[in-house]
């Protein structure tokens, strides 16, 4: 486990109470563990907003498979991001 500072915080009762609410709704063991994840989400989209780091996304097409040439044509758009995409799945229902 990395090496922890301790750090204090001022803040009114009524956000204090209102972020124990919040944590304890969130399955958080204690306020510290809260504070942490939520400074980790806030650099996340920090970094996400600066386009730093990696993203992860999946993209879903629901389609009518009997609609000419679109099959072709979405073939070839996976074949010219060849590079993005990491897997492909079809379905038929």
């Amino acid at each position: 486990m990395p090496e922890l500072e301790r750090i204090s915080v001022t803040i009114e009762r009524d956000l204090l109470e209102r972020f124990d609410r919040v944590a304890a709704r969130s399955g958080h063991d204690n306020r510290s563990e809260a504070v942490r994840d939520l400074i980790r989400a806030r650099l996340l989209e920090n970094d996400w907003a600066a386009g730093d780091g990696e993203a992860v996304a999946t993209v879903t097409l629901v389609y009518d498979h009997n609609q000419r040439t679109l099959s072709d044509k979405l073939v070839r758009v996976g074949h010219e991001h060849h590079h993005s995409v990491r897997a492909g799945l079809t379905a038929r229902f």
